[in-house]
């Protein structure tokens, strides 16, 4: 921070060329030495400038997630593409609410994508490829260099296979253990495709049914792979799609708690009474805390030798409820 302790008046003896308007009078060099001796000779009191602000942000909502779509684009899946396409705006909106830090892949041809909203873009690869009805697990093994690049080591890895039909190109374990290779680290599977129902005489395979049309095949290798991998296991039959994409995301974007201490580095200036911690709700609300002396206390206290904002644990506690972030700035408020 600067002390400003006082400052000096330096004056100048230029002629401006400008006619003083009548009546006026110049001062003399007499005059203005008269002024300066009659002024009280002590310094005002010091003024402490507030240094730019530095927000130290806590962590994201959740961990890194990847998520990879492939979508079977045969002739029988017309109207599941319908119903995936009139309600995908609930996936989009879903995981903003999030706050997740996600990549989205989809790999069907670009006619079938979901558009996602502008702001999603960066965050999102359209693989454009006709998927038939029996290959989505070759495909995302196939295609795999053309998303390479996209998904990162250190997220969590989620695959969302979505078909009427079965994996007639290759078997559950099979694309475990080549995928994991590929990776580096095991993943989550999760099957939209058809449960198998009670068989009848018309429906013999008993695959599920819409009052439209029937799945061609019961996706047994694919709630394998939910099954073995933790994934979810969901219908394709189901008509209300907004439903099948809440129940992925709230999933997919599981919270991980606000940490409950925040340490500055050394580098930063550091004066305690000037840190001010900003909790931001799930709802978008934001209010300050309290700095307290720490014990059973509401707010936040500091410990000086480790330069650590401590989060009382009630407080932390509250605020990871409200699914909500933390924002330490360091600085005063002018």
């Amino acid at each position: 921070m600067t002390l400003l302790l006082a400052a000096q008046l330096v004056g100048c003896g230029a002629r401006s060329g400008l006619a003083l308007p009548e009546g006026e009078e110049t001062e003399t060099p007499e005059d203005a030495s008269r002024d300066l001796s009659e002024r009280d000779p002590r310094p005002g009191p010091a003024r402490i400038e507030c240094p730019d602000p530095i927000f130290v942000r806590a962590r994201e909502a959740t961990e890194p997630i990847d998520l990879i779509w492939v979508i079977d684009s045969s002739g029988s899946m017309r109207d599941d593409l319908e119903r995936m396409r009139d309600n995908v705006t609930t996936f989009w909106e879903a995981m903003d609410r999030s706050e997740a830090d996600f990549r989205v892949v989809f790999i069907t041809p670009r006619s079938e994508v979901p558009r996602p909203p502008t702001s999603v873009f960066p965050r999102y690869r359209a693989v454009d490829y006709h998927v038939t009805s029996w290959e989505p697990l070759l495909a995302l093994n196939d295609l795999f260099p053309y998303y390479d690049d996209f998904v990162r080591p250190d997220a969590q890895t989620h695959f969302i296979a979505v078909t009427d039909d079965d994996s007639l190109a290759m078997e559950a374990v099979d694309f475990i253990t080549e995928m994991e290779a590929r990776l580096g680290h095991d993943f989550t599977f999760h099957a939209v495709a058809s449960e198998r129902v009670r068989p009848t005489i018309t429906n013999p395979d008993g695959v599920c049914f819409t009052s439209s049309s029937a799945a061609a095949r019961v996706g047994r290798r694919y709630y394998e792979l939910a099954e073995m991998t933790g994934g979810l296991q969901l219908s394709i039959c189901q008509e209300d799609w907004s439903i099948l994409y809440e129940l992925l995301t709230e999933r997919i974007a599981v919270p991980i708690p606000i940490p409950c201490a925040f340490t500055v580095d050394d580098d930063v200036e550091l004066d305690p009474a000037s840190l001010r911690v900003r909790h931001t709700d799930g709802s978008g609300d934001t209010r300050l805390l309290d700095l307290t002396e720490g014990g059973d206390c509401d707010g936040f206290f500091f410990v000086a030798e480790r330069r650590q904002v401590q989060l009382c644990d009630r407080t932390c506690a509250e605020i990871n409820l409200s699914r909500g972030r933390i924002d330490l700035q360091v600085g005063c408020e002018e």
